[in-house]
């Protein structure tokens, strides 16, 4: 938000730069005065002394602590303001990962629907294409009720499988849509929660 003074502004430049001496260390570091910077850029790039006033400043730390770091510092330092982008970043995935679940959820509730109308439908259409099979089977002698029950173990099997098959599929596109955006942003909610 450049209102409130949250951009960074990169502004590229080739330069020569003399090394006077160097120095062993466990990271890499330039040891410069205090004004080195504003003076390099304002004397051999030619950068104004105005953009290069300091108005912000940007450090790191481990995100896991940056909660408990904000506040500690903004009750510190009441006339500055802090904010970490990352927590910003984080709110907006996690908004957009809850729209994509609220959108998915639905749609598992209309396959649900679908489902059950076309077992409905199926039901249907077995009981009409055995009528006459179980007309001639009632004339064959065999009572009523053990045709009924041959007819619905029959359909009951058909369900029971299409059942299985499709919590199967369903339980491995939640693992792989899970583990697909925990990898890409890190943390994900799944419905599941299946970890393997």
């Amino acid at each position: 938000n450049r209102d409130k003074g949250d951009f960074i502004e990169n502004d590229f430049r080739i330069g020569e730069l003399h090394v006077v001496g160097l120095v062993k260390g466990e990271e890499e570091t330039i040891y410069v005065t205090s004004n080195w910077s504003i003076d390099y850029w304002r004397d051999e790039l030619g950068m104004s002394s105005f953009s290069l006033e300091a108005k912000s400043v940007v450090f790191h730390c481990d995100s896991s602590k940056a909660k408990q770091i904000l506040p500690f510092l903004s009750a510190s330092y009441p006339s500055m303001r802090f904010s970490d982008p990352s927590l910003t970043i984080e709110s907006s995935v996690k908004n957009v990962i809850d729209y994509v679940q609220i959108i998915l959820r639905f749609a598992s509730f209309l396959t649900l629907l679908t489902a059950g109308f076309l077992f409905l439908t199926n039901a249907l259409l077995l009981s009409f294409e055995n009528k006459k099979e179980a007309k001639l089977f009632f004339e064959l002698g065999i009572r009523r009720k053990t045709i009924v029950d041959a007819f619905g173990s029959n359909l009951l099997l058909l369900g029971s499988s299409s059942l299985l098959i499709a919590c199967s599929s369903l339980i491995s596109v939640e693992f792989t849509l899970h583990k697909t955006l925990e990898e890409n942003f890190g943390k994900s909610s799944s419905f599941f929660q299946i970890d393997l």
